[in-house]
C-alpha cells in the first residue's frame, strides 16, 4: 500500500483521530477553531465558556463600578447647572448696571413714585416694563429663570399679570430681586443704587439671589399663589444658591452659611434665606 510521510495509512489515521490538527497539521490550543476541511476532515470547534461563578463576579464588578461612577456623573451635572445659573445672574447684574449707568447710578425704583415699575409684591415679582428694560440690556426671558428650577419658566409664571387683572402687570421670575419698593421685602434690604447699602460696600451688598425659601421649614414646598420650591435642592434639602452683588460679581453661598432674612405672604408663610 501507498505510504503517507513514511507511515502506513492506518497509523496516519490513528494519529489524526487522537490529536487535534489545524489546516497546517499543527496542534491547536483550547478555544481555537480547527479547520481541516482542506484535508478532507470534518470541522471541529472548541470554545471556552464562562462558569456561573465567573459570570456573577463580572456582574458584581459592573455593579460596583456603576455605584462609583453615578455620584461623579451626578456631581458633574450639578456643577454644570450651577455654572449656568451663575452666568444668568451675571447677565442680570450687567443689565441692572447698564440701567443704573443710564440713571445716574440709581437702580430701578419700584415704589409708587414710579408707576412704570411699581406694584411688585414678592422678591421674584417684576413689572413687565422692568422686564422689558432688562431684556433691552441683554437679560432675556430664559436668563431670568434658574436652570435648577426650570419648570418655573412657563406661561403661568411669565404671564401672571394676565391671571391677576386686579394687580399691576407682573411677571414671576426664578430669582429674587432686592428692589427699591418691593412691597414684601423689608426696606432694610431695598437696593437704591449700585454704591452699597450705606453699611456695606457694593462687593458685600447682595442684589439678586437664587430663590432659597421655605414654608414651615420645607424648602421643597413654599406656599404662595402657586406651590413653589427653592432652586437648588438635594432631595428636599436646600444646598445653597448663587448670589449677585452690587459690583456685579456672582458667588455661590452654601446653605449652611445662609441666614433667615425676611418673610413674605399675608401671614409670613414663606421665609427667605441668603
Amino acid at each position: 500500500m501507498r505510504q503517507i510521510g513514511g507511515k502506513s495509512p492506518d497509523s496516519y489515521f490513528a494519529i489524526r483521530d487522537s490529536v487535534c490538527f489545524d489546516s497546517r497539521l499543527t496542534p491547536c490550543g483550547r478555544g481555537n477553531i480547527v479547520d481541516t476541511q482542506t484535508k478532507g476532515f470534518p470541522m471541529k470547534r472548541r470554545f471556552a465558556a464562562f462558569t456561573l461563578v465567573e459570570l456573577l463576579v463580572v456582574i458584581a464588578i459592573i455593579a460596583i463600578l456603576a455605584a462609583l461612577l453615578l455620584p461623579v456623573l451626578s456631581g458633574g451635572k450639578e456643577r454644570a447647572i450651577r455654572t449656568q445659573c451663575k452666568s444668568n445672574l451675571r447677565q442680570i447684574s450687567y443689565a441692572l448696571h447698564l440701567y443704573a449707568e443710564e440713571n445716574q447710578g440709581r437702580l430701578p425704583d419700584c415704589t409708587t413714585n414710579n408707576p412704570n415699575f411699581s406694584g411688585v409684591f414678592w422678591p421674584w415679582d417684576l413689572h413687565t416694563n422692568l422686564v422689558n428694560e432688562l431684556a433691552r440690556h441683554g437679560a432675556i426671558r430664559n436668563v431670568l429663570y434658574c436652570p435648577a428650577n426650570i419648570q418655573m419658566n412657563d406661561d403661568k409664571h411669565w404671564d401672571f399679570w394676565e391671571l391677576r387683572k386686579d394687580r399691576a402687570p407682573i411677571r414671576i421670575v426664578g430669582y429674587a430681586f432686592l428692589l427699591y419698593g418691593s412691597i414684601r421685602v423689608p426696606p432694610t434690604y431695598w437696593r437704591r443704587n449700585i454704591w452699597g447699602d450705606g453699611t456695606n460696600s457694593p462687593s458685600q451688598t447682595e442684589l439678586v439671589l437664587d430663590a432659597v425659601a421655605s414654608s414651615g421649614g420645607d424648602y421643597s414646598r413654599m406656599i404662595g399663589t402657586y406651590v413653589e420650591r427653592s432652586n437648588h435642592l438635594k432631595g428636599t434639602r436646600a444646598t445653597g444658591g448663587n448670589i449677585a452683588f452690587e459690583d456685579a460679581h456672582v458667588t455661590w453661598r452654601n446653605f449652611s452659611a445662609m441666614e433667615h432674612r425676611f418673610k413674605t405672604g399675608p401671614n409670613g408663610e414663606v421665609t427667605w434665606d441668603f
